[in-house]
């Protein structure tokens, strides 16, 4: 085992030099990133490409060497670590876990055997306990801090912390492309989309739509005026929101309820693409009235009039989106998330 570790670092870490273990995401290119910090794969060069059961025994191993241990997204891998923790005899030191944010749905964990099956549910429940072991859970919208308070137990909620999802400044000039060029489309990129007001929506413009998914999409009504893709690569992904008149975040009032569209929305004040978003949970911490084009929720009426405006003005890459690209993107850059991150570690 010893001989898939980079052994200068692994001694650094041997003599307490390193006190933040990163296991997914790597911080490191932030001004805050502390020198106590090390991301996994310094020590680990292949970690990314083992499977969740060696990634888990190799965090064992060297886990009481941190005083911090910081998990990105995947609840699975957390479960393995503490269970195959708790089956080994030596000594274990639980300081500071911290977890950040789901990819699933909150309302599986506060409703969990509402799926009628009976295996999710099973797995619901299973969540819902190992998800509350952290010391601290970083979510990146308020809903959500509000709703898993709601399992946390014993007057602990402060374990719970809502920062901003850091932005990624696009440099649009990687992303070149005759995708639709010269031809106004109005996008909706991205997955779990209020699709379906959407298609009402540009059924009733006079510009025609592109959607564009990571999932299926063969179960809804398909429009002759809208073009559909699934599965499509990073290059095509952000060519087609450079190339767009505008871009719709279509999100319904409450489902799913968790995180979504963050980074989508970076990308388009990055590259200064119109923003027409829903008005639900999803956003509004981030942007208000004067960023972005808001609408009702599941109104594809107003989301018509937003869209007419968005072609009636011409605000496609207008001084009021470099205005807001200025201002947005200092508010939500990486050194603001890892100062932070880095204080809540302490």
């Amino acid at each position: 085992m010893i001989k898939i570790f980079n052994r200068e670092q692994y001694n650094w870490v041997k003599k307490g030099e390193k006190k933040i273990l990163f296991t997914s995401k790597d911080y490191s290119e932030s001004k805050f990133y502390p020198q106590t910090a090390i991301h996994i794969s310094k020590i680990i060069p292949r970690f990314s490409h083992y499977n969740r059961f060696k990634k888990t025994i190799i965090l064992i191993i060297i886990q009481n060497n941190f005083k911090t241990v910081v998990f990105n997204y995947d609840y699975k891998i957390l479960t393995l670590y503490y269970l195959l923790s708790l089956s080994f005899l030596w000594p274990r030191n639980f300081k500071n876990i911290i977890f950040i944010t789901l990819l699933i749905d909150i309302n599986r964990l506060l409703n969990p055997w509402q799926s009628g099956n009976v295996s999710q549910s099973i797995k619901n429940m299973i969540i819902k306990y190992i998800i509350i072991i952290p010391n601290h859970i970083i979510v990146h919208t308020k809903k959500e801090k509000y709703e898993l308070e709601k399992l946390v137990r014993y007057g602990r909620s402060q374990k719970i912390h809502f920062i901003k999802f850091p932005a990624l400044d696009v440099n649009i000039n990687k992303y070149k492309s005759d995708f639709n060029k010269g031809i106004k489309y109005i996008l909706c990129a991205g997955n779990y989309r209020d699709i379906n007001t959407f298609t009402k929506a540009i059924e009733k413009t006079t510009v025609h739509g592109v959607i564009i998914s990571g999932g299926t999409i063969s179960s809804i009504n398909k429009s002759a005026k809208i073009e559909y893709f699934v599965n499509v690569d990073l290059q095509f992904y952000r060519s087609a929101i450079k190339n767009a008149t505008a871009v719709v975040l279509p999100f319904k009032k409450s489902s799913p309820l968790r995180s979504l569209g963050q980074i989508t929305a970076c990308d388009c004040i990055s590259m200064g693409v119109p923003l027409i978003v829903a008005k639900s949970f999803h956003l509004i911490d981030y942007f208000n009235d004067n960023d972005v084009i808001y609408y009702e929720p599941e109104n594809s009426i107003d989301l018509q009039k937003k869209i007419n405006y968005v072609l009636k003005t011409g605000a496609s890459k207008n001084e009021r989106n470099i205005h807001l690209k200025n201002n947005i993107m200092d508010s939500l850059s990486l050194d603001n998330f890892v100062k932070t991150l880095v204080n809540i570690s302490c």
